[in-house]
């Protein structure tokens, strides 16, 4: 019995604490998809940007990179906008030499690492949507989105490691 007051003291102050998340906003009509899809979002202040090796030129590209999304879609509509930024010392292209080994696959070893700055900017849209109450809607923000535009520069981030390290990416 202890343990189920306990799952439900906590299912319930989770619950509180997500409605406190999600901003509900009184209006003078009746909530419908129209209303919703032409309602006038804003840019939201963005979350702190990951960049432990942190300095201008990182802060400098990733403004540029909102700076573009801001020019093309400059009034969000249907939801509000965010966006957020990653920065980091990473390695592309390496050089590897293939060491053979018995009875096994051979053993990659990196002969020259080609150091390189990884970026990743997220723009992401929390959309706007009718509640129960019929003159009230409510965004998903910071929960839920319902789409969003991602500028990544040297990652390939398509590529799974059972690809990326196959034979047929190798040179020579």
């Amino acid at each position: 019995m202890k343990k189920q007051l306990i799952i439900l003291f906590l299912f319930s102050l989770q619950a509180s604490a997500q409605n406190t998340h999600f901003p509900k906003v009184k209006i003078s009509v009746p909530c419908n998809d129209e209303f919703t899809n032409n309602y006038k979002g804003k840019w939201l202040i963005h979350e702190p940007v990951n960049a432990p090796d942190y300095h201008d030129e990182a802060m400098r590209r990733l403004n540029a990179m909102n700076d573009l999304i801001r020019q093309i879609y400059p009034q969000p509509i249907g939801g509000d906008a965010g966006w957020s930024g990653e920065f980091a010392k990473s390695s592309f292209a390496d050089d590897v030499k293939f060491v053979p080994v018995k009875d096994r696959d051979p053993e990659e070893t990196k002969t020259r690492i080609n150091l390189v700055y990884r970026y990743i900017y997220s723009f992401v849209l929390f959309p706007w949507m009718c509640t129960s109450n019929p003159n009230e809607i409510m965004n998903m923000y910071p929960e839920g989105s319902s789409g969003s535009i991602v500028i990544r520069a040297n990652d390939l981030q398509i590529l799974n490691q059972n690809y990326a390290d196959a034979n047929e990416w190798t040179i020579d």
